[in-house]
């Protein structure tokens, strides 16, 4: 009924059937409820239904209430009560409060503050591919909270979540290929990024071609090196970007001419 699915839509029955069920301690039923209530601006019948079905185990229902101790809507805002709501999603493998959790525990809301407990969420959250838990983990190897400082590392959870446009992440990643940031090729196969940094050089000018190691080194690691080259004034390898990196730098309404992407080669 509330999506017209084989019937015609009407919001009254969905609630009506909706409220039958959860009325017998389906847990599903109560959380759907719950969500309904919130799309109708009831925050505090919402936070009721989701209490319900969270007592039931119900992890989409525990995140919610979480969510809502964490801003104040519909209960009173509580920073312990929203930490153990995630905690308990979390512990069912809930990808969105492993990250709040992460979150909390990295901000100290609720918590002492513990950056390797937050490291371990956003290590959760982000091997389940959400975007966000993937830019602050690699803040986090960036910063060495939680865990060693670790360049690689970071760049490898960037870009990770760069790839599913977080803009933030975007924007490190330019800027540690643009600072020269040192990533191992070992960990790093498939470099350049797909948003490279935005730095020119004097190519071909200064320029030389790889020794024979080099490029077999370049080999090994899945990396084509005929558009590599060694600058002598930078001491540094370079290549020419892409025709989809180039896309994309126009596509920002940046003009890509000249524009080359480091490669930080190490063994």
């Amino acid at each position: 009924y509330s999506k017209g699915d084989g019937v015609a839509e009407d919001e009254y029955e969905a609630v009506r059937w909706l409220r039958e069920a959860a009325d017998q301690n389906y847990a599903d039923a109560q959380c759907d409820l719950g969500s309904m209530y919130l799309r109708k601006n009831l925050p505090t019948a919402a936070a009721k239904w989701y209490r319900k079905a969270a007592d039931n185990g119900n992890s989409k229902a525990q995140y919610n209430l979480g969510h809502m101790y964490a801003n104040g809507q519909g209960v009173e805002k509580d920073s312990a009560e929203a930490l153990k709501w995630y905690s308990k999603a979390a512990g069912q493998g809930y990808a969105d409060a492993q990250y709040n959790l992460g979150v909390m525990h990295g901000a100290g809301k609720g918590v002492p503050q513990n950056f390797a407990e937050a490291v371990k969420w956003y290590l959760k959250a982000a091997e389940q591919g959400v975007a966000d838990a993937q830019y602050n983990l690699g803040n986090q190897y960036a910063y060495g909270q939680g865990v060693k400082e670790d360049s690689a590392e970071a760049v490898k959870w960037w870009r990770k979540a760069a790839d599913q446009g977080h803009a933030a992440a975007q924007h490190n990643l330019r800027i540690a290929y643009g600072n020269g940031i040192e990533v191992s090729l070992k960990q790093e196969k498939t470099i350049p990024l797909e948003l490279p940094a935005t730095k020119k050089t004097g190519l071909p000018e200064n320029c030389r071609r790889l020794t024979h190691q080099e490029a077999e080194y370049l080999r090994s690691q899945g990396v084509d090196p005929s558009p590599v080259t060694y600058n002598t004034n930078t001491s540094s390898y370079w290549r020419p970007l892409t025709t989809a990196e180039a896309d994309w730098y126009r596509s920002q309404g940046i003009d890509p001419t000249g524009f080359t992407v480091g490669l930080n080669i190490t063994a």
